[in-house]
């Protein structure tokens, strides 16, 4: 899976704005298709990355996804 997380929520050139919980949602539904190898692409707001590649492993490791309201906005700058 091409991880890369320039469509993440708070990404200054992706405009997209996917959330965490999208992320592992995505992930574990991509897990029931086939066996999954995951390579970090790219991101450019560090804290996007870090919350989205926490998802994606999360999901990885059949843990508990994020909840959105944890995941605001103004964080994200």
């Amino acid at each position: 899976m091409s991880a890369g997380f320039d469509s993440a929520r708070g990404d200054p050139l992706g405009g997209i704005s996917v959330g965490p919980e999208a992320y592992h949602y995505l992930t574990k539904n991509l897990m029931k298709i086939a066996p999954l190898i995951v390579v970090l692409e790219g991101g450019y707001n560090l804290k996007s990355i870090s919350w989205a590649a926490e998802a994606v492993m999360a999901a990885l490791l059949d843990e508990e996804g994020p909840r959105e309201s944890i995941f605001n906005d103004h964080e994200l700058k």
